[in-house]
């Protein structure tokens, strides 16, 4: 092995590893690693609110197909696009 392969190899590994530590050098401090948790969690809370409390068939909206993402009309029980069942089951 000739010593410009080992050098490339040595330029390489440490790319990547500057690649791999760039997230955690960027949340070294702590006031900056509470923000981004708190971010997250606001993130999190509002995806909450607006997801529905039952089932969304049963306040009759509509709703999207879990095979094809046609959105399908309230009264439907079978997706027109795709022929899958709109039950709220596994796929």
């Amino acid at each position: 092995m000739k010593i410009g392969s080992l050098l490339v190899g040595m330029a390489v590994t440490l790319v990547v590893g500057a690649c791999l530590a760039r997230p955690f050098r960027r949340a070294r401090t702590g006031a900056g690693l509470d923000r981004m948790i708190d971010a997250w969690v606001a993130q999190v809370r509002a995806e909450w609110k607006r997801a529905p409390a039952v089932g969304p068939r049963a306040k009759g909206r509509a709703v999207h197909c879990r095979v094809c993402g046609r959105l399908t009309r309230p009264h439907e029980r079978v997706c027109t696009a795709c022929g899958a069942s709109l039950d709220e089951g596994p796929v």
